[in-house]
């Protein structure tokens, strides 16, 4: 048995085998089951589970039998041997076998399994709301970070760029409701990256207001992170988005909320931001998780990137090519530095990262991308996707609106400056974007003070508009108007920073 523990010591392994059991002098013939490696020392228990010096383990169960031994027909199957073994006449023992037994004359045959799956994760019944099916991948996963339960329901919150995430409602084994719960799953480094930024920049910080990993899981490529989220009514709390706030709610109604957010919640960091020398232009490089830029304005828009400007007959112009200006800052090793505040920011604050309950109460999710940046990123964050996805864009005057909107909001010349509002068809969309982002504008002012420098504003605004060009969901008409944006703001970046 010890040797058959040596040969499977890479990984766990099944096994079933018939053999005589040596030493006795009765001629025992012996059918066992088991496993080997380093999972059975993990679920076995008291006798049987050893572990040999080479550290691999062995449990298995065995059954003594009597009477002459079947001869094995070759290539039979083995339902077939254990059934001319496993008769109740010749049954005369069963016994736990350790690595320190003796077999002889030994037939084994060795399972390698896909995956490994406790005997309590597969009693977990898992619902999916809308029946939506999921990777295999994802069920193991489920099983495994919710085993304590006996029904898990899924309902889908999000399936972002980089992840998905669902509401989880469970009742345990014996039918009762348990605190609702958030799961997220994606890939593995996205999924250690933000665990790493959550322990060291969240737990620390904002924890009251942050949900709170209970527990992780991983299988194949992908792991999954189990939050905890409470609402003030408890287990009935259901999760609502900011975004879905912004849409229902007048913009007066919002300012509370947005004042908590960011004067109250995320003040930790913002109020802790450091004047220095920042590397702003590596620090807000979209680049490293959208790498295909420039080659998305080529076949996605016709743009060559290597042309210096950009003919925009919608607004009547031409303009810096912004897929050019990337590729020169990064051809230039984007070592310039500039004074400004930096902090830790969120990374990729937007609408569906933050959850409100049934009373308002805020949690911020999906810390993936939370580290130490220009102090007003995550303001820039919020206003190009405000700009450029909650406006109106159906035919091509609703394009130019919103472009020539868009222009108004880089037209100033510092963060202490309030943009102007240019909405030419005086739309409803156009005014609550710009209340909200004037909000913005007014707290990032706030966190970078006494300084009103616009450029560490403006550079984490084109690390999020440039890229849209890569977001497969939009269309192409939304794909041009970010590259009109990236343009806009790429111009401005020149005005106030002749040598960038």
């Amino acid at each position: 048995m010890r040797e058959l523990a040596r040969c499977t010591d890479a990984g766990t392994a099944g096994f079933v085998l018939v053999a005589a059991r040596g030493g006795d002098g009765a001629g025992t013939d012996v059918v066992a089951a088991g496993l080997a490696g380093p999972l059975a020392a993990a679920l076995a228990t008291g006798e049987g589970s050893e572990a040999t010096p080479g550290g691999a383990s062995l449990f298995a169960v065995g059954v003594g039998r009597s009477g002459p031994r079947p001869a094995l027909a070759p290539g039979a199957r083995l339902e077939t041997i254990l059934g001319e073994f496993l008769g109740l006449e010749a049954l005369e023992a069963v016994s736990v076998l350790g690595t320190a037994d003796r077999l002889e004359r030994v037939e084994a045959w060795v399972f390698s399994p896909k995956s490994e799956v406790r005997g309590r994760e597969r009693l977990t019944e898992v619902v999916v709301e809308g029946g939506a099916p999921i990777p295999d991948e994802w069920l193991t996963i489920v099983r495994r970070i919710c085993s304590d339960a006996g029904r898990v329901t899924l309902r889908t919150l999000a399936g972002g760029y980089s992840a998905t995430t669902y509401q989880v409602e469970s009742v345990d084994r014996e039918g009762r409701r348990t605190i609702p719960t958030v799961l997220k799953i994606a890939d593995l480094s996205f999924t250690s990256r933000e665990e790493k930024a959550w322990r060291e920049s969240v737990q620390p910080f904002i924890l009251n207001n942050a949900t709170v990993i209970m527990g992780r899981a991983a299988e194949g490529a992908w792991a999954g992170l189990r939050y905890n989220f409470l609402g003030i009514t408890g287990a009935s709390s259901r999760l609502r988005w900011l975004g879905d706030r912004y849409s229902e709610r007048p913009f007066p109604e919002l300012v509370p909320i947005l004042d908590t957010l960011f004067g109250e919640i995320l003040d930790p960091w913002y109020g802790q931001a450091r004047e220095e020398d920042a590397p702003l232009w590596s620090m807000h490089d979209p680049s490293a998780l959208f790498p295909r830029i420039a080659l998305d304005a080529r076949e996605v828009l016709g743009i060559d990137p290597s042309a210096p400007d950009v003919d925009v007959p919608e607004l009547g112009t031409r303009l810096p090519n912004p897929y050019r200006t990337l590729a020169g800052w990064r051809a230039a090793g984007m070592v310039r530095t500039r004074r400004c505040k930096v902090s830790i920011t969120h990374g990729d604050l937007n609408p569906n990262n933050v959850l409100l309950d049934e009373k308002d109460n805020i949690y911020v999710i999906d810390f993936s991308e939370t580290r130490r940046r220009s102090a007003v990123a995550d303001f820039a964050r919020l206003e190009a996707l405000l700009a450029l996805q909650t406006t109106r864009i159906e035919d091509v005057s609703d394009f130019v609106r919103v472009a020539r909107f868009f222009e108004g909001l880089v037209s100033v010349g510092s963060l202490a400056e309030a943009p102007p509002l240019v909405d030419d068809g005086g739309t409803r969309q156009c005014r609550k974007a710009w209340e909200f982002i004037t909000l913005l504008r007014r707290h990032a002012a706030r966190v970078a003070s006494p300084g009103t420098d616009l450029v560490p504003y403006l550079l984490p605004l084109l690390e999020w508009t440039i890229p849209i060009v890569s977001w497969v969901q939009l269309s192409p008409l939304a794909k041009r108007l970010s590259m009109i944006a990236s343009a806009l703001v790429v111009r401005r970046l020149e005005a106030l920073d002749p040598e960038g």
